[in-house]
């Protein structure tokens, strides 16, 4: 689904597996970037399931969230369960609050980086509720003449830097587990002095929850 609407990403779309948002900055847009959708779905065969759409709404429950042009919020059902239960008088109660808190926190993304020779690829991922890994992002990007100068730990580097300029929204929203197999964070931020790049990464990194996993 990523790859269909690849130009159309974080502009008028957002895509997440198979489940998929059309938006507008403006009202009077909307009907010009959903045929636009359309078309794109008519073009690869997609079909969508009637029962599970919704038109011209400024609100919406998606992913078990309630998204909203300021934010995203979670249902205040959800918050009267938490909020009603009993203080927990042994483990088992204690384990149940947890796993109800833990729906309110936004499960960790872990995201691959790699680097060849002459390119870089990632992997974005997270755990579902079975603790199994689904593939939401594959990214690869070849490199500039410029780049192919660069030690292996700088190619790492770019790798990081490359997955945060393409999928920001994620690194915005969730924490990162960065799993690769040198650390490039530590690289980054353990330079007593910084050229204009590093200190440019530096800056990148700087913005975000990412946190290095052996």
């Amino acid at each position: 689904m990523q790859k269909i609407f690849d130009d159309m990403l974080h502009q008028n779309v957002e895509c997440y597996v198979d489940d998929l948002v059309g938006k507008s900055k403006k009202r009077e847009n909307h009907f010009h970037d959903l045929r636009k959708v359309f078309e794109r779905l008519r073009r690869y065969q997609l079909k969508m399931n009637p029962s599970k759409c919704a038109f011209g709404v400024t609100s919406k429950k998606f992913l078990g969230f309630i998204v909203r042009q300021w934010g995203i919020e979670i249902e205040q059902a959800k918050i009267d369960v938490i909020l009603r239960m009993p203080e927990p008088r042994n483990i088992h109660e204690l384990k149940s609050l947890q796993g109800k808190l833990a729906y309110l926190r936004r499960r960790p993304l872990i995201l691959y980086v790699a680097a060849q020779e002459r390119s870089v690829g990632i992997l974005l991922a997270q755990k579902n509720d079975e603790g199994k890994e689904n593939a939401l992002y594959y990214l690869s990007s070849t490199m500039t003449p410029n780049e192919l100068k660069y030690s292996p730990i700088e190619k790492l580097c770019l790798a990081l830097i490359f997955s945060i300029q393409k999928l920001k929204h994620y690194f915005q929203s969730h924490s990162i587990h960065l799993v690769s197999n040198a650390n490039p964070l530590k690289y980054v931020m353990a330079k007593p002095v910084l050229s204009d790049r590093l200190a440019r990464w530096y800056l990148q990194l700087q913005q975000f929850e990412i946190t290095y996993v052996p």
